[in-house]
């Protein structure tokens, strides 16, 4: 068991697709950043609740917070044009 059994897990993020929550896990994992992945999406919906919460809700615990956050703002939004991109 961890040392933070007894620690709060709190939101980091959503993300809009299976390849946004890959992105922010991988980082999460190279920075050695605990974190649970809460998937949205249900077969027996076909994806229902993808459209009002996100692909899947990201939750780090309170102590990892800012050092989460700080890795996840480097890595762009699907949403986002990509700036290194050439039209």
């Amino acid at each position: 068991m961890s040392s933070k059994d007894n620690k709060n897990l709190v939101a980091l993020c959503a993300t809009n697709d299976e390849i946004h929550e890959i992105q922010i896990t991988s980082a999460l994992n190279d920075a050695h950043i605990e974190h649970v992945v809460h998937d949205f999406y249900d077969q027996a919906f076909d994806g229902l609740f993808e459209a009002k919460y996100g692909h899947s809700k990201i939750l780090v615990f309170e102590e990892d917070l800012q050092n989460a956050k700080k890795i996840i703002d480097q890595i762009p939004s699907p949403n986002e044009p990509d700036s290194t991109q050439q039209l």
